[in-house]
Order: C-alpha cells, then structure tokens, then sequence
C-alpha cells in the first residue's frame, strides 16, 4: 500500500503548482494558465486574486492576462543574500579534496591580488601546497587568480595592470601583458586556469572560477598538488572533479549559465 503523506496540504500544492508555471511566460490568459496547470479554471481564478492581494501575481490592464511579479525574484535574493559563499563552498571542498587527495584553495579577488579564505589541506602530509589562509598573492601568478582574470575583458586586463611592474617567481612565470593575455584566451577556450610552476615550483595548480546570482565572478576554486603527483595522465580526472564542484557552488549561490 502506497504510504499517504499525512501532511501534504493540496491548496498549497496548487498555488506552487500555478506560481511556477507562471513564471514561464511572461503573460498568460486564465484559460491558458488553468489548461497548463490541469486545474479547475475557478480554483485559478481564485489562487490568482489571492496571489495578487499579496503582491506576487500582477494583472496587465488591457489584456487582463496574468503575469508574476518582482516578489518572488525579491525573496529569492534575500535567500542568496544569507548564503554565505564559504559555508556553502566547504563541504563542497571536502569532497573534492576526498576524491582527489590534493589541496582544495578558495580565494577571492582584491585588485591585482588574490586573497585565499578557506582550504580542505590534502591528506598527504609530506609533499602538499602550504599557503596560509589569509595569504595574498599576485593574480596572474596562480591559476585561481588566471580564473577571475578570464572572465574579465582584455581591455579591463590592461587597464588593471596598467601601472604594474611584471615580476616573474619562476623560470615559468607570466613576464608581461601580453603573455597574460595568451594564458587568459587559453584559459577561455578550455574552461579552466593553469598554474604549472608559475607560483612555485614543484607545484602544479588547476583553477575554474565562481559566480554569484548576478553572473558575477566572486572566487576562484583550485586544486593544487605537486608535480611528481599532478602527472598530464591525471589531469583529466581532476578537471573533470573541479567544473563539476565549482558548478555546483555557483548553482547553490544562484548562479545560472544562461544569464
């Protein structure tokens, strides 16, 4: 037997069931709405006009169609708003960092800087990237840094580091503007940043970026591991393991493709 769900509310199933079918056109007629809905045009019309003394459904004056309002991308951004971006970005970390065994990085953009918040430490305890939270590095020198940067026009690129004196780490290290650039197109085309030895050598970093509801890049993800671990044969796994975790932090924070 088909076990009843002692608290579901139907009246409350048919407004959700309305509202999000409303919200797929931009306007709809009463008979169209009760036809996608497969309710009693009646009880539409009545979820409507309660809808509407609440803000949530407007009705266009010439054509009488009925359409969403605001309200409801209002209270959507209040959730966003309480999310906090590393609370939802941990467990995410965590299991990437269970999955691929490195150094999971969180870092946020301040200028031509990155500042790392938060990271899950790899669990080799030997050989494993060690930079302290709270650290700021150069942008172009790290692939979380190469992944904000990507997202930017090549025009606000030049304009940022208008002022900068190129100062390589590493024999690998980007040198100017122009080599930057040709990382940031690269970057584009494959979705995801590389750092090979840029930062530090020794070390070997992968990065992909995060967006908030806007469309806004807020962070940059990455996995970082030494080279003797971090092969070419490994890469795809782990960039496969890294879109898939930065996808769903910015899925989780409101963020949609399409935007």
């Amino acid at each position: 037997m088909k076990k009843e769900k002692y608290f579901q509310i139907n009246s409350i199933i048919k407004v959700f069931n309305i509202l999000e079918t409303l919200v797929m056109r931009d306007e709809w007629e009463l008979n169209e709405l009760a036809k996608a809905t497969e309710l009693p045009k009646t009880t539409v019309h009545r979820m409507l006009l309660n809808m509407q003394s609440l803000g949530y459904v407007d009705q266009v004056p010439r054509s009488r169609r009925y359409t969403a309002t605001t309200k409801i991308f209002e209270l959507g951004c209040v959730v966003i708003r309480k999310k906090s971006v590393l609370s939802t970005a941990r467990p995410i970390m965590e299991d990437m960092s269970f999955h691929t065994k490195e150094t999971v990085n969180f870092s946020v953009p301040d200028g031509i800087y990155m500042i790392l918040l938060d990271k899950v430490d790899s669990i080799h305890f030997a050989l494993k990237e060690d930079t302290p939270l709270g650290g700021r590095y150069l942008s172009y020198l790290s692939a979380s840094g190469k992944a904000v940067l990507s997202q930017m026009r090549n025009e606000e690129i030049y304009e940022l580091f208008a002022d900068h004196k190129f100062e390589p780490q590493t024999p690998n290290s980007i040198s100017g503007i122009k080599e930057l650039i040709k990382h940031l197109e690269k970057t584009r085309a494959q979705g995801y940043s590389e750092d090979n030895e840029e930062y530090a050598l020794g070390l070997r970093c992968i990065a992909a970026p995060i967006f908030d509801h806007t469309g806004k890049v807020i962070a940059g993800m990455s996995i970082t591991a030494p080279t003797v671990r971090f092969t070419d044969d490994k890469l795809p796994e782990i960039v496969d393991i890294l879109k898939r975790g930065v996808a769903d932090i910015s899925s989780r924070m409101g963020y949609h493709k399409d935007l």
